[in-house]
């Protein structure tokens, strides 16, 4: 269980779906209190649990109000009582005594192991093929068995081909957890061209246009975290082989609902350093929902 704060107010007028609303912050607290928290709710009798780390509101911390977005699908009346649950990083714990609960909340501390990824294979998913009717890429590349491309580790899709093609392909397949998730990368002539989601498997590949010049899918050096990362500044340390590393690139979770280009549900980290088959890569992160798995994947 995380530790919450909730604000109780009355709609004042209708909020439509993408609309949004502002709430006052409870006493005492402000943007600073709900940095790294994620599991914030709008609840009312009316429209039960909208939750945004399933994307049904978003919320932005403001220097004197929160902005709540509406992303439910449906209009919020006015004169609905709500009631605002916000979440501070942390869990409800046993430890008896904190000097301040005011201002501290206890987290836990992970290590992720992200194993040691294979050097990435620019068309170990679709090797180069044209495509005029069906639009349809055959899957034959290096990692592909029985129709399906499997990656040692979750990581991005990376497009490319041999000439000005700018067709959007469609990816489409599975997170490490086997949930459906759907990507669309739009070719760059011969420009390699990174999709931003980690994948497991890739099932399918469809082009939204003609392909005359041997458009080729394979996978980069951008890997998936095992879980929600809501901010990157709660990665402590990156090692390659047990060492502090060069700094890489972290992307914290999307806290929106996830479309076919948004960024990863649950955060991607791309090492400094190329996999090459045998660098490890761990980061060290205070996570404080050892639970949460992010928004939920786009699945088209």
């Amino acid at each position: 269980m995380s530790t919450f704060d909730v604000v109780e107010m009355t709609l004042a007028s209708d909020v439509a779906d993408a609309g949004t609303f502002t709430v006052s912050y409870p006493s005492t607290r402000d943007a600073g209190d709900y940095q790294g928290g994620h599991d914030h709710m709008v609840i009312s009798n009316a429209y039960g649990e909208l939750k945004a780390t399933a994307g049904e509101v978003s919320l932005s911390f403001g220097a004197s109000s929160i902005t709540v977005t509406n992303n439910a699908g449906v209009t919020l009346l006015a004169g609905t009582k709500v009631f605002v649950q916000l979440d501070r990083i942390g869990a409800d714990s046993e430890i008896s005594v904190i000097a301040s609960p005011g201002s501290m909340s206890p987290a836990d501390l992970f290590v992720i192991n992200l194993g040691a990824p294979d050097v990435a294979d620019p068309d170990g998913v679709c090797e180069a093929q044209s495509d005029t009717g069906a639009h349809t890429l055959t899957l034959d590349g290096a990692l592909v068995s029985g129709g399906v491309a499997t990656f040692d580790v979750p990581r991005n899709i990376v497009i490319d081909s041999g000439g000005a093609d700018t067709a959007v392909l469609t990816i489409t397949g599975t997170d490490e957890y086997g949930v459906t998730i759907v990507e669309n990368i739009t070719l760059n002539g011969t420009t390699a061209v990174a999709g931003k989601k980690a994948f497991k498997t890739v099932t399918s590949v469809t082009s939204s246009a003609t392909i005359s010049n041997g458009a080729f899918v394979g996978t980069g050096d951008v890997f998936g975290l095992p879980v929600y990362l809501p901010q990157t500044g709660l990665v402590l340390a990156e090692l390659e082989d047990g060492a502090a590393a060069t700094a890489g690139t972290i992307v914290a979770g999307v806290t929106t609902a996830a479309t076919a280009t948004t960024g990863d549900v649950r955060g991607t980290y791309d090492p400094n350093s190329a996999a090459d088959g045998s660098a490890a890569f761990t980061l060290v992160c205070a996570i404080p929902d050892s639970s949460a798995k992010g928004v939920a994947q786009y699945g088209g």
